[in-house]
């Protein structure tokens, strides 16, 4: 055992050393999420927030796009179960409802109703994104039949992507592209550089979506 963990500490280490500069680089485009003391707020929020931003600093993109979701979803059921009295009988409210239940009781107080678009945003995200892993085209061998399949799948994930990313984006032209020349998406490599770029910019705007609504509910005031 002593030797299993010796071996683990030094490889941690080497990766450590490789990955530092890109790690760097994610973390300090994530803004900080600052909060005035006192107010109470949901441990989940929390425990998503903190794995959102560690999972966005490590490159795991549709992790932190679940965790934006998720710090969301919790910080409405939390501000529900307060708006609805902050009793065990107000929890069981919603507690069995989904988030787009949520969402939809969110939008019935004045207090949380600017948020429910955006947190709908998150939720679709999550759900089409990071829930519903890419197709990716394979490196092995493959017959015509299969090459036209991944193309169609491929095809219809960039569809998915489009849906998300803002109608000034400069990458909306390259994927209408790649759509009317689908031989392009043939490179398993040149295909995964392509999604994972994607994933970091709708990953960062999840990040970015979430710490608005979060900031928007809790704003920080002058002391």
């Amino acid at each position: 055992m002593a030797d299993k963990f010796q071996e683990a500490r030094e490889l941690l280490k080497r990766l450590d050393s490789q990955t530092l500069d890109r790690r760097a680089e994610r973390l300090a485009e994530l803004e900080p999420i600052v909060f005035n003391g006192g107010e109470r707020r949901s441990d989940l929020m929390w425990n998503f927030m903190k794995e959102a931003s560690k999972t966005y600093e490590i490159g795991c993109f549709r992790s932190c796009i679940f965790y934006c979701a998720g710090a969301v979803e919790y910080t409405l059921r939390h501000e529900l179960t307060r708006l609805l009295g902050s009793s065990v009988k107000a929890l069981k409210k919603i507690e069995d409802e989904d988030f787009n239940d949520v969402i939809k009781k969110a939008e019935g107080y004045e207090k949380l109703q600017p948020f429910a678009e955006d947190a709908d945003y998150l939720r679709r995200l999550r759900n089409k994104i990071a829930a519903h892993p890419l197709q990716l085209p394979s490196t092995e061998l493959r017959t015509r039949e299969e090459i036209e399949i991944e193309r169609e799948t491929a095809i219809r994930d960039i569809k998915i992507f489009m849906e998300f990313l803002d109608s000034g984006d400069g990458e909306l032209k390259e994927m209408e592209e790649l759509i009317e020349n689908p031989e392009a998406l043939d490179s398993a490599i040149g295909w995964q550089l392509y999604a994972d770029k994607l994933l970091r910019k709708l990953a960062f705007k999840a990040w970015r979506i979430m710490r608005a609504i979060i900031n928007g509910l809790y704003p920080v005031r002058d002391t």
